[in-house]
């Protein structure tokens, strides 16, 4: 590295280190100078331009101009502030908040150099009118009359995943829906019967209040919304607000890349039917992971599991004696608290589940085979 490079970079890390600091508060004066910006959540806001500012930082330190990686950031993040009103002109206008704090922070800085100064006029500009053409594309993407396309891409996006030969095409969609196909994706399953087509629209248009990209359509019986960094209990909470408090949701396991949105669907939807099974609200998968496998596996396990079940339909106390015993770490005084009986009662009534189903609920195994019988029928 030259002696120039090298202060050019320490001039980078000492500015980058600067406004990590909030000095200045890049994100504060654009909402301050742009109202339009008060319809995108403040902390996606902050995270949004804290990247950006190190991206260009990083790129000017090393001598190069915005790569692809840094132009689908600028689109994706164009395309989320447009979906939530923010106009084309105070997006624009962003970056040249952006690009002025950043120039006067350069100006300030002890490390700047008349010399270096001088050499940052040329990437500060190219950086700037390239992300400029980045926004005016995001823009033009979404004029009006693309609602039609954008539901499309939606359905194809839900279509395409995890087929594993569509390989690109895959990712071009998810791109042109603002993800980030390398990062962690978290999938949210419904019942459709409870979503006909205005109603998923309006979940679309809801969800658009939240930090974050999301993208919901429906595919085969199930209503599927995929999210990035999104809040799992906003989401439920939103979908719960349109469709009911009591409407069934499966949560799926947050996993990386377009395979890990594929994994989650899954999840999502083998959680949703557990959900289903025990009429609950809402039912994760990394709580249910055990019940929600096995539950294609039901007619094999049958002749493993009837005498479980039977006997937790005619003697609903033992089987409540059972998971309470499995809850509480096995500890019986701890099980009869829950159950408000007498520790006695609680050893009699696993000695009696033994008897009448061959499954000792003190022995991993038989507890495992009661446990899963118990949770394998409806509630």
């Amino acid at each position: 590295m030259t002696s120039d490079s090298a202060a050019m970079s320490t001039l980078c890390d000492a500015v980058a280190l600067r406004l990590e600091r909030a000095d200045p508060d890049l994100t504060a004066r654009i909402r301050a100078e742009l109202p339009s910006y008060e319809h995108l959540p403040e902390l996606e806001h902050r995270r949004t331009v804290r990247d950006l500012v190190r991206r260009m930082l990083s790129s000017i330190a090393s001598g190069r101009g915005p790569i692809a990686e840094h132009l689908q950031f600028t689109r994706r993040s164009a395309l989320r502030r447009t979906q939530l009103g923010v106009s084309a002109y105070d997006v624009l206008s962003s970056f040249h908040i952006v690009r002025r704090e950043l120039w006067a922070a350069m100006q300030s800085a002890p490390e700047a150099t008349d010399d270096l100064l001088l050499e940052l006029v040329e990437p500060i500009g190219r950086w700037t009118e390239t992300m400029s053409a980045s926004v005016v594309d995001a823009f033009v993407a979404e004029s009006p009359g693309t609602a039609v396309q954008h539901a499309e891409l939606r359905q194809r996006f839900l279509s395409e995943l995890g087929d594993r030969s569509l390989g690109e095409q895959v990712a071009e969609t998810a791109r042109a829906l603002a993800f980030d196909v390398e990062g962690r994706f978290q999938a949210f399953c419904a019942p459709r019967a409870s979503w006909p087509r205005p109603e998923v629209e309006n979940l679309q248009r809801a969800i658009r209040r939240l930090s974050g990209v999301m993208q919901c359509g429906v595919r085969g019986d199930v209503m599927i919304a995929i999210a990035q960094d999104c809040d799992p209990v906003l989401v439920v909470r939103t979908v719960h607000g349109i469709a009911g408090d009591r409407s069934a949701v499966g949560i799926g396991l947050p996993r990386q890349g377009l395979i890990g949105a594929h994994l989650s669907t899954v999840d999502a939807e083998r959680a949703l039917r557990t959900a289903q099974l025990w009429n609950e609200p809402s039912v994760r998968f990394a709580d249910s992971w055990l019940e929600a496998t096995l539950l294609d596996s039901q007619p094999r396990l049958a002749p493993i599991l009837a005498g479980i079940q039977q006997t937790q339909r005619d003697h609903p106390d033992l089987a409540a004696a059972v998971l309470a015993f499995a809850d509480c770490g096995f500890s019986l005084s701890d099980a009869a608290r829950r159950l408000n009986v007498h520790p006695n009662t609680m050893g009699y009534r696993l000695s009696r589940w033994q008897e009448l189903t061959g499954a000792d609920p003190r022995t991993f195994a038989g507890l495992a085979r009661s446990v899963i019988g118990c949770r394998s029928t409806p509630r």
